[in-house]
């Protein structure tokens, strides 16, 4: 129904040429996914759906394309264009078109402009990355729903996503990974001062005994990129 291959036939997957893990079960992992969704009461329709994005996502990856010239590509193989239509539920020549053509406003009227291979390769990942974002993003709300239940006092209930302290280090390494890690060290330091610093502030006000935590504190990192006017 998903149109499903190996996880080493999508290019999304493989690149990193590990497939498996060893202590990593999958079936059994799944099945828990499977068992949370019942608990927290999703529809079959609903799961069908999610399914359908998470793959259509991984069939997007699969698009390939040929140039035709420095300013024009094709489509090399339709069939996963296919298939991520039909789980989608567009039109298989809409995407096509999409896929290597973009259309701007010009004047009031539209104009479509053809796509090379860099830039389409470009907007298939950015397609890919904006449906795997709203799905999670759908995720979140409908799992908070699912929590809240029917009562008023239920819907105190949420979960709440802290993401920090997720560094990633290549051969080369980009801006665009410097942005990410600087950011993972800003939100390292919002959290180091929540639960360290401002809880303990709290403790001394109140008369409360405690123990001193120790924690390494990244500011000497936060300063050697924005500190004025030596920061880099």
């Amino acid at each position: 129904a998903l149109f499903l291959e190996n996880p080493q036939e999508f290019h999304y997957l493989n690149q990193s040429g590990c497939i498996s893990v060893d202590g990593v079960d999958d079936v059994r992992d799944f099945e828990d996914v499977e068992s949370a969704f019942k608990k927290l009461e999703f529809k079959e329709h609903e799961k069908l759906d999610m399914y359908k994005v998470a793959a259509a996502v991984l069939h997007i990856g699969n698009i390939k394309f040929d140039s035709q010239g420095s300013d024009a590509c094709k489509l090399s193989d339709k069939t996963a264009v296919a298939q991520a239509a039909a789980l989608l539920g567009v039109p298989e020549k809409s995407l096509c078109k999409t896929l290597v053509r973009r259309e701007i406003t010009l004047r009031g009227e539209i104009v479509a402009v053809d796509l090379n291979v860099e830039k389409a390769v470009a907007g298939r990942d950015a397609l890919a990355k904006s449906l795997y974002g709203k799905l999670f993003d759908w995720l979140v709300v409908r799992t908070n729903e699912a929590l809240a239940g029917t009562s008023t006092a239920g819907r105190a209930n949420f979960i709440g996503i802290l993401d920090i302290f997720g560094f990633e280090i290549f051969k080369s390494n980009s801006f665009e990974q410097l942005c990410i890690n600087f950011c993972n060290e800003k939100l390292q330091q919002h959290f180091n001062r929540n639960t360290f610093v401002l809880e303990e502030d709290t403790y001394k006000a109140e008369g409360i005994q405690f123990d001193h935590i120790e924690y390494i504190d990244n500011q000497d990192v936060l300063n050697l990129i924005e500190k004025k006017p030596k920061g880099i």
